[in-house]
């Protein structure tokens, strides 16, 4: 499947730029080329969660998600240093990762915290977009999202509403 996205965003890429005339010289083609490689890395940046779609029923422990690329830089920048910590505590036993099509949803508690304090994400792998929850103490919630002007998916505002 992620093989088949981004065949496809290069063929859309392909036919959206202009073919080079045959007197065209040197640069004309560099400059293409140089065209074509900014655009492959930003179809990459855009589906740099596509690996995801593949680990339905997996554990992100078993794969260290949150401790490598592109997700723990992706977390600290969302939520920074210091949540970010806070996050990956919570996230210590965690249950089968779920796959909904281009949605991915993860979620975790801390070890011998008797569920109060717990945490959960969702990632919209077409979108790019992540959605974090973080439960401390068994009271406070806190909610941190890539784009304040996109609808919540359902699967993660029904986790953070079950605690309210």
């Amino acid at each position: 499947m992620i093989q088949k996205i981004f065949f496809i965003a290069i063929i859309i890429l392909l036919s959206s730029c202009q073919t080079s005339k045959e007197g065209s010289n040197q640069q004309d083609s560099e400059n293409s080329e140089q065209v074509i490689k900014q655009r492959v890395e930003e179809i990459q940046k855009e589906l740099e969660f596509a690996y995801l779609l593949e680990l339905d029923g997996k554990y992100a422990h078993k794969s260290e998600l949150f401790d490598k690329e592109p997700m723990k830089g992706r977390l600290k920048e969302l939520l920074g240093e210091e949540e970010y910590i806070v996050f990956v505590s919570r996230m210590e036993v965690q249950k089968p990762i779920e796959v909904n099509e281009e949605e991915v949803f993860m979620e975790g508690l801390m070890t011998h915290g008797g569920g109060t304090d717990e945490a959960a994400i969702i990632i919209d792998v077409t979108k790019n977009l992540l959605w974090v929850m973080i439960y401390s103490g068994g009271k406070n919630i806190q909610v941190y999202k890539d784009d304040r002007d996109v609808q919540m998916p359902k699967r993660f505002f029904d986790k953070v509403v079950s605690y309210k």
